[in-house]
This record gives C-alpha cells, structure tokens and sequence, in this order.
C-alpha cells in the first residue's frame, strides 16, 4: 500500500478504537455514559473529517477496498450490542409481532387488552409512548418489520436489517459516483460517517430502509426508468415522509410516469392496511403537535428570534415561519423542475432541497440530519458536514430536559453551523467575483495591447 493508504488505515483504526470505547462509556449509565459518548463522537468527527482531507488530496493513492473494509469493521462495532441512544427499534419489533399474529400495527396502541398475549419482558417494556400512541410509521416500513420478524424478533436481528439497508446504500452509492463519472474516494462520505454507523448499525433506525430507496430511485432515474424511480422513491416516502421533498427535483417536464408511478405505488402499499379508515396514518398527526410543529417550538431560527424578543415560550411568529418556510421550498422546487434532465444536475438540485430542508426544519433529534449524508457524496459541503457531525449533541439533550437547557444545547449545535456557512457563502461570493472579474481584465489588456 502507499505512503497514504497507511495513514488512511490508521485513521480507520483509530475510528475503530473510539467506537469500542463510545459503545463501552455508554453502558456507563446516564449522565457519565450519555456525556463520555458525545466528547468521543466528536473526537470520531475529527478523525472524519481529517481522513477525509486524505482521501481528497490522495484520491488515486488510496484502494477503494481499504475504505470499504473499514466501513465494515466499523459497523461490526456497534451491531452486536443493544442500543443505547434510541428506543425506536423496540417498536419496530413490536409492529412485525404484531401484523405476525395477523392484527392490523395500526389498530391499537401497545398496551392495549387485545395486544396482552404478544407481550413479553423483552420488547414490550421498553416501547415509547407504549399506553397513548398508535404506530407511526407508514406502510412500507411496517412490510419491513414484517418481513424482518418473520426471521427473528430480536433487536440485534432488527438492527442486522437495518444494517443490510446501508449496505445496500453504500453499493448504491458506489454505482451512482461511477456513472456520473464522480471520484470514488467520495464513498468515505458515507461510508465512515459517524452518525450513519450510530444510527444505523448502533440505533437500528428505519432511516437506513429509507436512504436505501432514495438511491434505488436516483439510480432508476439516472438510468431513465422514470417507472422504476417512482416506486421507489414512493416506497422511501412510505417509509419515513421527508422524500416526497425529492419529487420536483426528479420530475421531468411533461413526462408524468414518474409521478403517476408514486402516486400508484403508495396507494398500492396503503390498500392493506385501511381497515382502521384514517387511522392508517397512526400517531403522525399527534406526533407533529408533540414536537412543536404547530406552535413553532421545533424551529431553531424562530426560537432565537423570540428569545431575542422576549417571548420565548410563547407561539409568536408560528405561522409566519412556516409560511416563510413553504414558500422557500416551493421556489426551489420551481426552479429544479425547470432544471436540464442530466441526472447529475437535478441530483444537485435534490441535494439543495434536501439541505435546505434540513436546515430550515432545525430537527431535534440526530437521526433526522442522516438522510443529508449520502447526498454529501454527490455535493460536498462542509457546513453540511459538519452539521450531519455535530448533531450528535442533541443527545445531550436526554440529560437536562428544561426549555432553557435545550435552547442552550441547540445553539451549540446550530450556531457554530450557521457561522461556517456564512464564511462559505461569503468565500464562494469572492471566487465568484475573482473569476468574473478575470475574463475583463484580460479583455482591457488585450485592448490596451492592440492601442499601443
């Protein structure tokens, strides 16, 4: 191997033995656990970021397999313990048992008398929102848990799933970067990112089947299947929402196969479960006024706003943020429908709606930032890299639950972010200019040239 490939693998080495050591402090308790995880994520980030530096200044020195190998070991890590960081995976579990005894997932909350003889010391116990709230995961996430439980109904055969559906991402991925002619190197993005080897193969979260299906339908699309990229990418919308952002970014001008083919896909995949009418659509709407949708207690940008206002705590300014908000994603979906067809650049447009999404959407919990990752491959951005790393820290949030508390967490997070991204912005403009002002300088000196 080469001088750079060295320093690559230990750099993988090096992530590897901070993951052993993260998944080990966790185990530690709470507090101690919860705070020792955080500083050695981002002391994974570091390493990231600085492998990433290498692969990018080394890209023809460094074997695609060694990166892929790591990935793989970094996974191994974390697959074989319980999660730590995240409860969702007990309900996953729960919703196949349950469609497994032929019951509709959606039909009753988990504690409910009909449910009492599936429940057992394991599973049962540890689902969140157990006693008030029906699933709220849609159709083809529940086909999932089905099809998983059917093998085992155990939480690290769950997570084992879920690992698959990275994996399957990552040769997505690798297929996408060869075809549109990107560098191979890029899969470190992906492949090594600590908050996809947590959440995933460490949390087992449902986003990994998602991400899975976005790229299934990137690649149908850049192949021209406009068929094929709508199922899938309905399929990713039947599974965790946000996709449907993708839409106007794939959607071809006056060729509707792809839209007609999601909206076939996802009437198809809801068919079996509508014996509970409305209720299809589980704890979802609930779920919006928990996490401070409607009164705008999830978005950051506002939240400063009021507290620079004094009204913190208050619901002023809700529905002018989300106008604000609908209106900026509706521009850029306008503006990526009018876009070429060339697959690399309406990729790039998915990517902007995807981050712009995301930033505007501020989530409160780190698995919601996973879905930016793979399209970092494509476009790599730094402040959204950072961002996808530095999210671990709301975590912290698990343990000082108090409003002040978490805007605190919050803005340890989000400011340092919005400050990178203004720098780039800022250092993009200058090149910007730098670049439009060189074609007329030489344009004067061949002028003054051909006077004297």
């Amino acid at each position: 191997m080469t001088r750079a490939a060295w320093w690559l693998a230990a750099c993988g080495a090096a992530q590897i033995a901070l993951t052993l050591a993260a998944a080990r402090v966790l185990a530690a308790g709470l507090f101690f656990g919860l705070v020792g995880f955080i500083v050695l994520a981002f002391m994974q980030g570091a390493l990231y970021f600085a492998a990433l530096r290498l692969a990018r200044r080394n890209s023809k020195a460094v074997p695609l397999w060694l990166i892929l190998a790591f990935a793989v070991a970094l996974r191994c890590c974390v697959l074989f313990s319980p999660p730590q960081l995240s409860d969702d995976i007990y309900r996953y579990v729960w919703d196949g048992r349950v469609q497994g005894a032929g019951i509709n997932p959606y039909r009753y909350v988990p504690d409910a008398p009909a449910l009492e003889p599936l429940r057992d010391a394991a599973i049962h116990p540890n689902i969140n929102r157990g006693s008030y709230a029906h699933t709220i995961y849609p159709p083809v996430a529940q086909m999932f848990f089905f099809a998983a439980t059917r093998v085992s109904q155990s939480v690290i055969w769950m997570k084992a799933a879920m690992t698959a559906c990275d994996l399957f991402a990552m040769g997505a991925l690798l297929w996408l970067l060869r075809a549109l002619s990107l560098p191979r190197w890029r899969i470190l993005i992906y492949a090594w990112h600590p908050l996809i080897i947590w959440e995933f193969a460490g949390n087992g979260h449902v986003d990994a089947l998602a991400i899975a299906f976005i790229l299934l339908a990137l690649c149908a699309y850049h192949r021209g299947r406009d068929l094929w990229a709508g199922a899938s990418l309905a399929a990713a919308v039947a599974v965790k929402m946000f996709p449907l952002m993708l839409l106007p970014a794939l959607f071809r001008r006056w060729r509707w196969t792809l839209p007609l083919a999601l909206a076939a896909t996802l009437a198809l995949v809801y068919l079996p479960y509508l014996s509970v009418g409305w209720g299809v659509f589980g704890f979802l709407p609930h779920y919006a006024d928990e996490e401070g949708l409607g009164n705008g207690q999830r978005f950051y940008p506002l939240t400063v706003v009021r507290h620079m206002l004094g009204l913190a705590g208050t619901d002023w300014g809700a529905n002018v943020y989300m106008a604000l908000f609908v209106a900026i994603l509706a521009a850029i979906a306008l503006a990526s429908i009018y876009q070429d067809d060339d697959p690399r650049t309406r990729i790039r447009w998915a990517a902007v709606m995807v981050c712009v999404f995301t930033v505007l959407f501020t989530p409160h919990y780190a698995w919601y930032f996973a879905w930016v990752v793979p399209f970092m491959v494509f476009e790599p951005f730094l402040p959204m890299l950072f961002l996808t790393v530095a999210c671990i820290g709301l975590y912290a949030v698990k343990l000082i639950k108090t409003e002040p508390a978490e805007f605190i967490i919050f803005s340890a997070v989000y400011v340092p972010f919005y400050i990178l991204l203004l720098y780039a912005l800022v250092m993009e403009s200058r090149r910007r200019s730098r670049s439009e002002a060189r074609p007329a300088q030489r344009q004067v000196r061949r002028r003054t040239g051909h006077i004297s």
